[in-house]
C-alpha cells in the first residue's frame, strides 16, 4: 500500500518539527513520529505540547543547538578509554542546560507530565564543577586544572621567555649580522631555530633544521640555545602527559557517570520534541484535541490545512456513526483534494501530539489504520495501468480495513469510462459505508452524486 504519511505530505509537517528540534537525537526522532492508537497516550501527548507552548508564551527558553554529535550520547564508552576534550566540553554544556531545564520546568512546583519529566533529570553538578575547574570556553585545558599543570606551564613560560631572549642576542651578535635572511625566530619540529643565508650556514655553529623552498635560508638552531630548547621541550612534554592523564581522570569520572547521562539525553530529547511541536503548534495556530473514549465523531470547524499558510481556506465537516461517509463533488481546483488532505493530517497531527489549526470545539476519534488514494497510484514496477493500480489499491483497503479506519479517496475511478466506473464506485463506497469506516470520496461522476442523494446515511 501506497505511504500514506507521503500522500498525505505529513512527512513535510515531521521535517518542520525537526527543524524547530535543538538536540539532534531530538532531529531525528522528529522524522521518524508515527501516530499513536492508545487514547491515553495521546491525550498525554497533546497535554504536553500545550504545557510546552504555555511555556514558551511567557519567554522560557532553552536550547542544545551549540551541542555537537558525539559518541558520549548515545554509545557505551569503555572503561579506560580517554574522551575527546572536544566530547567532553559538548557534554557540559549539555549537562548545564538539562539543570537550565530542570529549573524552568519545575519552578512553581508544577505537577503536569513536563515537570515530572524534568524532574528525573539527573543532578550531575559534580561533573560539570570538574569540567568546569579544567576546560576553558576555548577547548583547551586550564591550567586550575591541577597543581603540577599550573607549575609546570609555569616552568615552561620562564623557560621559553629565555630561549627567545637568548636567540635575541645571537641575533644582535653583530659579528652574525651578515648571516641572518630576517630577524624572525623560526619554529620548525618544536625546535626555535633562525634564518641564515645558506651561503653562511657552514660558518654559523648550530643544528640544521631545514631550509625554504628556495634553498636561499636555512633553518639552524644556534649551538648556545641548545640547553635551553630541551629544557623547554622536556616542559612541553610533561605538560602533554599532565594534560592527558586530566582528561583521563575526567573521562573515568564521565564512564562511571554514563548510565546517568545517558538517562538525561533520554528525557531531554524527548522534552526538546515536545517543544518542538509546541512551537510548531504555535506557528501554525493549532488548537489542543483531546479524544473522548466514547466518541468516534469527527467534527472539525473552521479547519485549516497547515501547510498552506495565510493561503488556507477554512473547511468544516462532520461524520458520525450514523453518517459515515461523505462524497465531495465539485470543479478542479475547488479544494476537494485539500479537503481530503485537511482531515487527514489533522488526524495525523492529533494522534502524533501536534495541536490542529482547528477551532478547539473540534473532535476527531483514534484512527487504527489510514487508507489514502491521493495522485497517481500507478506502479511501473508492476506495469500495471492508473487504472489498475487504482483499483488494486482499493481492493488492499477494502480487504484490511474496518471501522477505526480512515479512508480517503481522490476521484475514484477516475481512469476509465464515467459510465463503466459508475455500478464499480457506487459498489466501492455501499461497501465501504456498511462496515462503518470513515470515508471521504471525491468525484466528478455525477452519478455517484446521485447515488449518495439517494441513501439512507447521505
Amino acid at each position: 500500500m501506497i505511504n500514506y504519511i507521503e500522500k498525505l505530505e505529513f512527512n513535510i509537517i515531521l521535517k518542520s518539527i525537526s527543524n524547530y528540534c535543538t538536540l539532534f537525537l531530538a532531529k531525528n526522532s522528529a522524522l521518524k513520529i508515527t501516530p499513536s492508537l492508545e487514547i491515553n497516550e495521546i491525550n498525554d501527548m497533546q497535554l504536553e505540547t500545550n504545557n510546552a507552548r504555555k511555556i514558551i508564551e511567557q519567554g522560557d527558553s532553552f536550547s542544545f543547538e551549540k551541542i555537537q554529535e558525539s559518541k558520549v550520547f548515545n554509545q557505551e564508552i569503555p572503561k579506560n578509554e580517554i574522551i575527546n576534550i572536544n566530547d567532553i566540553y559538548h557534554l557540559n554544556n549539555f549537562l548545564k542546560e538539562c539543570n537550565h531545564i530542570k529549573k524552568i520546568l519545575t519552578k512553581n512546583k508544577k505537577t503536569d507530565s513536563l515537570s515530572k519529566l524534568a524532574i528525573k533529570i539527573n543532578d550531575l553538578s559534580g561533573l560539570i564543577k570538574l569540567i568546569d575547574l579544567s576546560i576553558n570556553d576555548n577547548i583547551e585545558i586550564k591550567s586550575s586544572a591541577s597543581t603540577f599543570l599550573k607549575k609546570l606551564r609555569k616552568k615552561s613560560l620562564t623557560s621559553y621567555e629565555k630561549l627567545n631572549k637568548d636567540l635575541d642576542k645571537v641575533l644582535s651578535n653583530r659579528d652574525f649580522s651578515n648571516y641572518f635572511q630576517s630577524d624572525s625566530i623560526r619554529h620548525v619540529s618544536g625546535r626555535l631555530a633562525l634564518e641564515i643565508k645558506s651561503e653562511f650556514k657552514s660558518k654559523f655553529k648550530g643544528i640544521i633544521h631545514g631550509s625554504s623552498s628556495s634553498n636561499n635560508t636555512t633553518f639552524i638552531e644556534p649551538i648556545s640555545t641548545i640547553d635551553i630548547c630541551n629544557q623547554w621541550n622536556d616542559y612541553q612534554n610533561q605538560i602533554k602527559e599532565e594534560e592527558i592523564q586530566i582528561l583521563k581522570n575526567i573521562s573515568n569520572e564521565v564512564i562511571e557517570l554514563q548510565s546517568y547521562v545517558k538517562e538525561n539525553v533520554k528525557l531531554a530529547s524527548n522534552i526538546d520534541l515536545i517543544f518542538a511541536k509546541a512551537k510548531y503548534s504555535k506557528e501554525i495556530q493549532g488548537n489542543i484535541i483531546l479524544k473522548d473514549e466514547v466518541s468516534d465523531e469527527i467534527k472539525l470547524i473552521a479547519c485549516k490545512h497547515p501547510l498552506l499558510g495565510k493561503d488556507a481556506v477554512p473547511i468544516n465537516l462532520e461524520l458520525n456513526n450514523d453518517k459515515t461517509t461523505i462524497i465531495i463533488s465539485g470543479p478542479n481546483a475547488g479544494g476537494k483534494t485539500v479537503s481530503l488532505k485537511t482531515l487527514g493530517l489533522s488526524a495525523l497531527m492529533s494522534q502524533s501530539g501536534i495541536q490542529v489549526p482547528c477551532s478547539p470545539d473540534s473532535k476527531l476519534p483514534i484512527f487504527s489504520n489510514f487508507f489514502v488514494h491521493i495522485g497517481d497510484e500507478q506502479d511501473l514496477d508492476k506495469s500495471e495501468s492508473s487504472f489498475s493500480s487504482h483499483i488494486s489499491n482499493i481492493i488492499f483497503t477494502i480487504d484490511n480495513c474496518d471501522e477505526n479506519s480512515l479512508i480517503l479517496i481522490d476521484e475514484i475511478v477516475s481512469s476509465t469510462d464515467p459510465d463503466e466506473g459508475l455500478a464499480l464506485a457506487c459498489a466501492i463506497t455501499n461497501y465501504l459505508n456498511n462496515i462503518k469506516c470513515k470515508t471521504i470520496i471525491t468525484t466528478h461522476i455525477k452519478g455517484l452524486v446521485e447515488y449518495g442523494n439517494r441513501q439512507a446515511w447521505s
